[in-house]
């Protein structure tokens, strides 16, 4: 039996010095539009987070505000997770809430800006090089049709 060995792009990804938490082809466009869509998702979660989490937030009571935003960190983490594999989120973001802010950013926000950022990188480093490179055998197979 003839077996057929070729790259498929898959990267194991570190993230934060925790080695191999998911593997991703960062140039898949299948995922980058299931990305695209969790950040959608996440972000209008953020924008509406007073809507979200509505019922809890009517009270100063402070119980009621950490509960909402548990709701809510569980559903981001959910999201994270769908995305990139059951436990990813609990890998990236042990016990930090996902809304936690650095940098005036949801640190979930952060992650998956960063990993926007990976993939545009390695989607134009690729693009670079198949030009050449589908020329260079485009060139070869002609002269042997």
């Amino acid at each position: 039996m003839r077996e057929l060995t070729f790259d498929t792009g898959v990267q194991k990804y570190t993230v934060n010095g925790v080695e191999d938490v998911f593997r991703i082809n960062p140039t898949d466009t299948e995922f980058i539009g299931r990305l695209s869509d969790a950040f959608e998702t996440l972000n209008g979660m953020w924008k509406n987070r007073g809507d979200t989490v509505e019922e809890d937030m009517k009270s100063d009571d402070l119980k009621q505000i950490v509960s909402g935003m548990r709701k809510m960190d569980g559903k981001t983490r959910q999201t994270i997770d769908d995305l990139l594999g059951e436990g990813v989120s609990e890998q990236v973001f042990g016990s930090v809430s996902t809304y936690a802010l650095v940098d005036g950013f949801p640190v979930w926000a952060n992650f998956l800006l960063s990993l926007m950022e990976d993939c545009d990188k390695a989607y134009q480093r690729e693009r670079k090089l198949s030009n050449p490179r589908l020329e260079k055998y485009l060139k070869k197979y002609r002269r042997t049709l």
